[in-house]
């Protein structure tokens, strides 16, 4: 499993929509795998949208991801 440290929309955009290239998945499949509508996938995918805690979780599960949340600051 891969962990990833999410701090900007923009990254969380990036890494999902290149984690599901990698996987050779559509959005489609993601939104299938994950329970996420795949008009929300491209939204977040885009930067335009974040998604709630638990549709967050789920995508990044479907994609072999973990969220790390890290309480220090910058």
């Amino acid at each position: 499993m891969v962990v990833i440290d999410i701090r900007k929309l923009q990254v969380l955009a990036s890494t999902i929509k290149s984690r599901r290239q990698i996987m050779m998945l559509t959005q489609e499949q993601l939104s299938d795998k994950s329970g996420v509508g795949q008009a929300m996938i491209a939204m977040v995918e885009s930067g335009k949208r974040l998604p709630s805690l638990i549709s967050m979780v789920n995508i990044l599960s479907a994609l072999d991801l973990v969220l790390k949340v890290d309480e220090t600051e910058d």
